[in-house]
């Protein structure tokens, strides 16, 4: 919003509308009837109205499409981009969760979208209304079509920033606005409305005016979008819940919008209290100082947890922080002193939980001096994900990769090219892709893939099958000593079918762990892997039998951690398939030092669960980089023992997953990913910090 005033405020949502399931309101509705009453007979009425342009009720629950439910409106569905389903006001009502980095709801731009063209149908005036819980106070849109955070720019908007909730009226050169300065609460459902009539632009919260100003412009049509949960323009995401928005073309009066704001109130009676159980940490624990920490418990009553922390046993007791009721989760930087007497205690209105037994908090284990080099953004190669990445004769190394809007180069949607480099700006091209049409000899040369296993073992370097994208599963190994001429060791490992497997190099043995089937893509039973096989030359291959406890069934890790002489599996997930369509992912960490005995370091790390990421060994650390989950990421977390981790801030290269990652030149490279850009980047620690 850079042209003008920062413009702030918490955003409450508007709600009218939904289809509670039948079971979940049946008590309520004998408690509160008029306020359930007034709901139902206020979203009929609304989906009824020839006035509403577009009414979104967030019933939809699942799918990647908010439903437009107004009748005989032009179908407006919007498109949901990232946004989670969760349960909204009530028990039974629907909202869609935004991350406040990426997630968002986009409407086609259609002239009904202006209602202030007469020549188009319009009146000239104009009404917007939408509940909504903020997270954060950070500044972003909530209702905005498309502005790109610049105000004028926007023929409309409902906001919120630091301490303000606005509203404003653009025409692509000024604005007129209306701001409430009053500081609003997160974690709180909130009615806000919009109107601009002939005269004036109005902004009520919870059904009162609290600010107006002078229509003193003509908005102007910009032809773009209706974004829920953005302003558009790479920044200004909304942090938070949102379970329903209407859009009118005329102002209502302030008795219908307080007559809304009080009948989507819903009062629920809240739950009955549900005893609170602490699961972490629960006794045992070595959190090191300034490390990111995952309080855990499950039950709770309808209000907010507080969460305690002690140093001394439970003689003396610091707030942390809260969380919402039954959240289960909190996210703990762990503070001096150094103690082995701590303990966590959480508590609501009606109980109070402590740890079991004290857990330890060890020195700070952070490392400072960290900073990233762009070395280039336009590297010789063409943008691509699953791109292979070794270190091999003192070189960087470039294997196949994927890119199927790019024709021109990915003929086949992957190729076999292989580039090299000494220095990360100057690569060369050591083996043209040939992987080109129906003539490629699959016996000579291996087929064009991505999100290979790919391993450097007895001085050479390694492919271990590949994907499934050509209609069948690659489940063969070659290798080579110069990356122009390959060959290969057999066309059918005994682990096969699968994709995405974990493939790494411990103890003189390459080793494949977890992967999937994908029949989707190539025809196989649908199978998810939870085990493990290594092999000392590719040919034959033995089967590791581990022993429980350990991991879920996964994969989705690129690169691989050996680290202590130990194989590491961190984070990870599951692909989607038609029998299971939701993906599984994870922020588990374990370890072995044989592939049969496992230990689990900490059940949920404090990185978001993620799969496409890529993990590597990078001055003495593990690293968990990018990945996917439910968008791309770019955050870059580090740990000297799997169960303290710290973030590195700051990343200033774009979201990716499915990067290409490794340790070289004292170093750590980030290269290309699906961020789709060919970028080189390098993470370096000064020599001072690293003293």
């Amino acid at each position: 919003m850079s042209r003008y005033v920062r413009h702030a405020g918490r955003v409450a949502t508007w709600g009218a509308t939904a289809i509670l399931l039948a079971g979940s309101w049946a008590a309520a509705q004998d408690k509160a009837p008029s306020s359930y009453e007034g709901w139902v007979g206020q979203r009929q009425a609304t989906v009824a109205n020839p006035d509403v342009i577009a009414y979104y009720d967030f019933q939809g629950g699942q799918g990647p499409v908010l439903a437009n439910s107004a009748k005989g409106a032009e179908k407006l569905d919007g498109s949901i981009k990232g946004a989670t389903w969760v349960e909204g006001r009530w028990p039974g009502k629907k909202a869609l969760k935004f991350n406040g980095t990426s997630d968002y709801v986009e409407i086609p731009s259609t002239p009904c979208l202006f209602p202030f063209d007469a020549a188009k149908g319009g009146a000239g005036e104009l009404t917007i209304e939408v509940w909504l819980k903020a997270s954060s106070e950070q500044e972003s849109g909530v209702v905005d079509k498309s502005s790109g955070g610049n105000g004028p720019e926007g023929p409309y908007m409902v906001w919120i920033s630091p301490h303000r909730l606005g509203g404003l009226l653009g025409d692509g050169q000024s604005y007129a606005l209306a701001v409430e300065g009053e500081d609003l609460p997160t974690g709180k459902w909130t009615h806000v409305a919009l109107t601009v009539d002939g005269v004036s632009v109005k902004l009520y919260r919870d059904g009162a005016l609290v600010a107006q100003g002078a229509r003193s412009v003509a908005p102007m049509d910009n032809g773009k979008p209706v974004l829920i949960g953005w302003m558009g323009g790479g920044k200004f995401f909304f942090n938070g819940a949102i379970d329903e928005v209407a859009l009118y073309r005329k102002a209502l009066s302030g008795e219908t919008i307080k007559s809304h704001a009080l009948n989507f109130a819903v009062a629920v009676p809240p739950p009955p209290d549900v005893p609170i159980a602490l699961t972490a940490p629960n006794g045992g624990e070595q959190w090191a100082v300034g490390s990111r920490q995952v309080v855990r418990w499950t039950g709770g009553n309808a209000g907010a947890e507080k969460i305690e922390h002690s140093p001394d046993s439970g003689k003396s007791w610091t707030a942390i922080g809260t969380a919402p009721s039954r959240d289960g989760r909190f996210l703990w930087t762990v503070p001096d002193p150094v103690s082995k007497e701590c303990k966590v205690r959480i508590s609501d209105a009606h109980q109070s939980v402590e740890s079991k037994a004290t857990f330890s908090t060890l020195p700070s284990q952070a490392a400072a001096g960290y900073k990233w080099i762009n070395v280039t953004m336009n590297g010789p190669f063409a943008p691509r994900d699953g791109c292979g990445a070794l270190v091999f004769q003192n070189k960087m190394w470039l294997l196949g990769g994927w890119n199927p809007r790019d024709k021109a180069h990915f003929p086949r949607i992957c190729v076999n090219e292989v580039w090299s480099s000494q220095d990360g700006l100057n690569w060369t091209l050591v083996k043209p892709n040939t992987f080109i049409d129906a003539t490629f000899n699959g016996a000579a040369d291996w087929a064009g893939r991505h999100t290979a296993g790919n391993v450097v073992f007895k001085d050479k370097m390694w492919i271990v099958g590949a994907d499934a994208i050509q209609n069948r599963y690659e489940s063969d190994v070659w290798n080579s000593s110069d990356g122009k001429s390959w060959t290969r060791l057999t066309d059918k490992a005994p682990w096969g079918p699968r994709v995405l497997h974990y493939t790494l190099v411990f103890r003189d043995k390459i080793w494949v762990i977890g992967g999937q089937t994908c029949p989707q893509f190539a025809p196989a039973e649908e199978h998810f892997y939870r085990d493990i096989w290594n092999t000392s030359d590719g040919v034959k291959w033995e089967k590791v039998e581990p022993k429980e406890p350990y991991w879920p069934q996964r994969g989705m890790i690129g690169g691989y951690v050996v680290f202590n002489d130990r194989i590491w599996i961190l984070g990870g997930g599951t692909y989607d398939t038609p029998q299971r369509p939701k993906r599984l992912m994870y922020s588990d960490v374990w370890s072995s030092a044989d592939g049969v005995n496992w230990q689990c370091h900490t059940a949920e790390a404090p990185w978001m669960p993620r799969e496409y990421h890529d993990v590597a060994v990078f001055d003495g650390k593990m690293w968990v980089l990018e990945g996917w989950n439910n968008s791309n990421r770019n955050d870059v977390w580090y740990s000297s023992d799997g169960a303290n981790w710290y973030e590195l801030p700051n990343t200033p290269w774009a979201p990716r997953h499915a990067a290409s990652v490794m340790t070289y030149d004292n170093a750590l490279w980030m290269i290309l990913g699906n961020n789709m850009e060919p970028d080189v980047w390098k993470l370096v620690r000064t020599p001072e910090a690293a003293k």
